[in-house]
């Protein structure tokens, strides 16, 4: 049986991360948290139960580093510890107890991982199929969260790209490993209860987010086109389109359209400027 670790990344969670870690932490054999709520923000009692868990470490507290640190500290002290396979986990998602007894028992039967570098969940419920010849399928980019990451190969492949912050960095990071020769697997039979950031509020269906987020989102494709678009064309255009119609629903229903013009045209200019990591306003 490999050994596996799992990372949760903690910004300012609800009592509700508990039970979400309830549902994968004592099947891993290391639990790392890493914090980045600021200012000494969670209460005593969320600090009591989150290190309560069984073997339980925390890595990094009290400042957001952003997603892509954040791993890379994970990925390393992984490494240090010993374990192959680090399960990468957002405070927001959550297996069912079939779907993660489903998935480690398929991922204990593949056996020889070779060059396997990241294993992931479906991220959708609806597109889940029971039935099928083949587990695995190999993907271009996969979603970071519920994600098996081999730690040897991750940190061969340069691990997670810290000029993004947040944003495309799970896409940036799929890349990378299939340059160095890894292969992306998603399991088709299992999915992840996930949730994709928290919204300011919604419209309808649609999902409205901070300005700031759209800075990230627009500066951040504009980086992994200019880098990938060559290796990976298709997945850069059909995401660069489904980007064009997201800032678009964002500027027609979201409360802060001057904001979030301001915030796509400083995301552009930081972009062309070569400007990287965490946004610290103008």
């Amino acid at each position: 049986m490999p050994k596996i670790a799992a990372v949760v990344l903690l910004f300012y969670p609800s009592e509700e991360v508990l039970s979400h870690i309830e549902t994968y932490c004592h099947e891993v054999m290391h639990l790392y948290l890493v914090d980045n709520t600021e200012e000494h923000a969670l209460s005593v009692f969320l600090k009591e139960k989150l290190l309560s868990f069984p073997n339980v470490s925390v890595i990094h507290q009290y400042e957001n580093i952003g997603i892509a640190k954040a791993f890379n500290l994970a990925l390393k002290h992984a490494k240090k510890d010993g374990y192959d396979w680090l399960l990468t986990m957002d405070q927001d998602s959550y297996f069912g107890k079939k779907e993660w007894s489903d998935y480690l028992a398929h991922f204990v039967s593949l056996r020889q991982y070779g060059k396997v570098g990241v294993i992931a969940p479906m991220h959708n419920r609806k597109f889940v199929e029971h039935s099928v010849e083949t587990l695995y399928v190999k993907q271009e980019a996969v979603l970071s969260s519920g994600n098996l990451l081999h730690v040897e190969h991750a940190l061969n492949a340069g691990a997670f790209d810290e000029a993004l912050f947040i944003d495309e960095v799970d896409h940036a990071f799929c890349f990378e490993l299939q340059r160095h020769g890894y292969d992306i697997l998603r399991d088709q039979t299992v999915y992840l209860n996930h949730e994709l950031g928290t919204p300011l509020g919604t419209h309808g269906n649609i999902r409205l987010y901070p300005a700031q987020r759209l800075y990230y989102m627009l500066r951040n494709y504009l980086y992994i086109q200019k880098k990938y678009t060559d290796d990976f064309p298709d997945f850069i255009q059909n995401r660069g389109r489904y980007l064009m119609k997201f800032f678009m629903k964002q500027l027609l229903f979201g409360n802060e359209r001057i904001l979030s013009i301001r915030m796509l045209w400083q995301g552009y200019m930081d972009h062309r400027h070569s400007i990287y990591g965490k946004y610290h306003g103008k």
